[in-house]
């Protein structure tokens, strides 16, 4: 039997699953963004006809695109987490809080699934943006 932490997680997991318009919005920025300007700039940047903006000296990453898609990742993290505490406020607009205070799970359990499932659904995105960085970034 599972506990009421794993219960209400595996809730606030599921209901992100369940809403696959979220998950396509939320990588949608990210994957633009790697596309066209992580790409386009490291062409300009060091792969195109010897012209160079800023001068190589300048670079701290051996290229501008290793240098973006890190910071995309940094992104998606972010962003991720910071819905995270959004879908808390909008719990308890629509009165969901009230019927997960009324279950027998502790206050703690409910705090602690929040945090648990908001650290794992930017987790997967911000791993799923790496890969698909590195992925462009081999092709290109």
């Amino acid at each position: 039997m599972a506990t009421p932490l794993v219960a209400l997680t595996r809730r606030e997991l599921l209901r992100v699953v369940r809403n696959p318009a979220a998950i396509f919005t939320s990588l949608l920025v990210p994957i633009l963004y790697l596309t066209l300007f992580g790409q386009g700039f490291s062409k300009l940047t060091g792969g195109g006809g010897g012209y160079t903006l800023p001068p190589d000296y300048l670079l701290g990453a051996p290229a501008f695109y290793s240098y973006f898609s890190v910071g995309m990742v940094g992104f998606v993290a972010v962003t991720g987490t910071l819905f995270t505490g959004a879908n808390v406020i909008f719990d308890k607009l629509f009165g969901i809080f009230k019927r997960i205070a009324a279950s027998p799970a502790s206050s703690a359990e409910v705090f602690g699934s929040r945090v648990l499932a908001g650290s794992v659904q930017p987790t997967l995105l911000a791993l799923f943006v790496l890969l698909l960085a590195v992925l462009l970034g081999h092709s290109g």
